[in-house]
């Protein structure tokens, strides 16, 4: 990263679940799945990952290791009742 403004995310994990279509948005399809990353302490945090249609080949990806350069994204649900802040990699 060259700018400090940059929102640029570098993850390297296992994916931990299949892709599963979640929503349409300006004509694209959104899946998602989750990414199990390990810190250097040993746990692991299960990351949520938002994907285009067009920007994947393969969706049988489970237990295999990739690494996702993309942008965090911060979506607010207001149909939570207690109104939480999703934030994903897109």
């Amino acid at each position: 990263m060259n700018n400090y403004y940059e929102n640029q995310v570098e993850l390297s994990g296992l994916v931990n679940t299949n892709f599963e279509y979640l929503y349409e948005e300006f004509g694209k399809k959104l899946y998602g799945f989750e990414l199990a990353v390990q810190r250097m302490s040993g746990t692991i945090d299960y990351i949520p990952i938002l994907v285009a249609e067009e920007e994947f080949v393969d969706d049988h990806l489970v237990d295999s290791y990739v690494h996702i350069i993309g942008t965090l994204r911060y979506y607010g649900k207001k149909q939570i009742p207690d109104k939480r802040l999703l934030v994903y990699v897109e």
